[in-house]
């Protein structure tokens, strides 16, 4: 930069002898040089930290991204190393050497002796010292690992696949090609379809008309009968009045009042559905002083409500535990019906007191009351991540006191009184949703003929017997929040039938094919959607579930054998017919309900 030749002035140079000559340079020289060289490499360091900075920063992600990638593989050379090498520790591992070289030179020489293998599985193999027994539960554990590993590697490939400028111009041709098939189509078929659906459009509108005709003459005879019962019924007059369905009129005999007969509207699918709203709102009408507000039913296939209150929720199935339920009778199950002191003991299992995952904290407690309140009932709490919403067709249940003395707002159950408060077995207060799957197939003799009852054929279905209580069962279990329930139907399948979590028993990849179109989307038949009379229930825990039928046309599961696994003892294949016991809670109904869509041999009530 020559910084020290500016300003300077040629004149002013004296000589100092013969060595060499000295010029003197004037003192706002020297400073502007002190300051450019204190601006520039201040400058410098700046730009050379913050660089630095970067690169390490850049190196720290590459190596955070790739943290499982390198575990894996130290991992992998350690277990490789502690095979490899002798299990003798020195001085004794010169024996093993002698060993090796006498193995190997027995191999050259003789032709009888076998060649040591010195590849990885053959060391492993032969180190049976270092080696040791894994019990089921770390197999399954291991095995469980090693597929979600494998699944995530699978998503990995897949999204950079997709990712990829080639893969999104096919997938953009595929859809452009379809598009065009369509639009080809729907040319040819216009005018046909055109006429198809004007046809259609017409039939519904008169099926409308004649269901809003339908409903108008409901709807002045519910207003009538209500009249009648308010004029007739003092305000002061205690008794529900009973309305369950269609099928019965309610009861005014306290009252004397004579109701008009009710029309007829079998016909008309649209009118039952008002029907049987309306009826549930005279229900509660007669039953309680105060106004709900009722949700819409689920639209989902339903089991018919059972003829009387639950019965195995009223059982002493925690008496072995030392506690009791309040015994009443069926009359005073129904919370419209008041119980003057009614106070039943408090029971949570230890196990769910402990406060396991899958458990909610006890909110009975003082240090939890707190947490109540924030707790979303009656929809999808993220903060517990749980699904609270009910299957029950009130939509949504109450949230009440579970006995006087405790200050604290919980679900409430809402088929009635169990005799019960508290959780009992079950981690969830309201609604614990399971999913039951009824795997069926028809029942054939030794020359592969169907077996008929009563001119029925009869069906076979997977039967396991729960380690708990020793009762029949269909396998079954709790359904984990974000988890499909085909995955849940699936998972405990495998688990309590099959005793095998994620099918590593079944080596035979055209097993495994089986199994996946056996419970794949086209072949479920949801059969029920709603409560369970469990005898876990409580006042304020009951369990909800899904039921769903898969059944085996194509004998897919034919060579594949039945074995008992997790809680259950047993497993096999039990007939829906005369000889039917009687299962755990309300699963009896289940498979009749199965037997019933199926066409086959139903056992009459007992």
């Amino acid at each position: 930069l020559f910084l020290e030749d500016i300003g300077v002035q040629t004149d002013r140079c004296i000589e100092e002898g013969q060595s060499h000559l000295y010029c003197s340079q004037p003192d706002h020289v020297d400073n502007t040089i002190m300051f450019l060289a204190v601006c520039y490499l201040f400058f410098t360091n700046i730009v050379l930290v913050n660089l630095l900075i970067a690169m390490f920063s850049y190196t720290f992600e590459r190596v955070q991204e790739n943290t499982d990638l390198y575990w894996k593989f130290h991992l992998f050379e350690l277990i490789k190393e502690y095979f490899q090498r002798p299990a003798l520790p020195p001085p004794f591992i010169l024996l093993a050497h002698i060993k090796f070289f006498i193995q190997l030179m027995l191999s050259n020489c003789c032709s009888k002796f076998k060649r040591p293998d010195y590849s990885f599985m053959g060391t492993v193999r032969s180190n049976i010292m270092k080696m040791t027994t894994l019990q089921d539960p770390q197999i399954h554990q291991l095995i469980k690992w090693e597929d979600l590993n494998a699944e995530e590697y699978m998503r990995e490939l897949e999204r950079t696949e997709r990712g990829t400028q080639e893969a999104k111009v096919i997938a953009t041709q595929a859809n452009t090609e379809k598009l065009l098939m369509l639009i080809d189509n729907g040319n040819d078929d216009d005018n046909q379809s055109l006429a198809q659906r004007v046809a259609s459009l017409d039939e519904k509108v008169s099926q409308l008309t004649a269901n809003l005709e339908s409903t108008q003459q409901l709807v002045a005879w519910i207003a009538d009968s209500l009249g009648r019962i308010a004029e007739a019924t003092p305000p002061s007059a205690a008794g529900p009045t009973s309305f369950t369905g269609l099928s019965k009129q309610p009861k005014a005999a306290s009252s004397g009042v004579q109701l008009p007969p009710r029309p007829d509207l079998r016909q008309h699918s649209l009118a039952l559905g008002a029907a049987s709203a309306a009826a549930a709102a005279v229900d509660k009408k007669a039953h309680s002083p105060r106004e709900e507000t009722q949700m819409p039913a689920a639209k989902s296939p339903r089991l018919k409500d059972p003829p009387g209150p639950h019965k195995k929720a009223r059982t002493q199935s925690y008496e072995k535990d030392g506690v009791k339920r309040l015994e009443f009778k069926d009359e005073f199950v129904r919370w419209t019906r008041n119980i003057d002191g009614y106070k039943p003991p408090v029971y949570t299992h230890a196990t769910v007191r402990a406060g396991p995952v899958w458990a909610d904290p006890e909110f009975t407690l003082d240090e939890h009351k707190k947490k109540a309140a924030d707790v979303a009932w009656n929809e999808i709490d993220k903060k517990y991540k749980v699904d609270r919403r009910t299957f029950e067709k009130v939509g949504k249940y109450d949230l009440a006191r579970p006995t006087p003395d405790i200050d604290v707002l919980l679900p409430r159950n809402p088929r009635g009184r169990t005799g019960l408060a508290g959780r009992g077995l079950l981690g969830r207060y309201g609604p614990n949703h399971a999913a039951d799957p009824v795997v069926t197939r028809w029942k054939t003799d030794e020359n592969g003929s169907q077996v008929k009852c009563g001119g029925k054929p009869v069906l076979e279905f997977v039967a396991i017997q729960r380690g708990d209580t020793g009762e029949w069962a269909i396998p079954g279990g709790m359904v984990d929040m974000g988890e499909n329930v085909s995955q849940t139907l699936m998972r405990e399948f495998m688990e309590e039938a099959l005793n095998d979590p994620v099918m590593a028993k079944l080596s035979n990849t055209d097993r495994k094919e089986k199994l996946m179109d056996l419970f794949g989307k086209s072949n479920q038949k949801e059969v029920y959607r709603g409560y369970v009379d469990d005898p876990r229930n409580t006042d304020n825990a009951w369990m909800e579930t899904v039921v769903v039928n898969f059944h085996d046309d194509k004998e897919m599961m034919k060579d594949i054998k039945l074995e008992g696994g997790d809680d259950a003892r047993k497993a096999r294949w039990m007939a829906i017919d005369s000889n039917l016991t009687d299962l755990y809670a309300s699963h009896s109904e289940f498979v009749k309900e199965v037997a019933e869509i199926k066409g086959a041999f139903c056992p009459p009530e007992k």
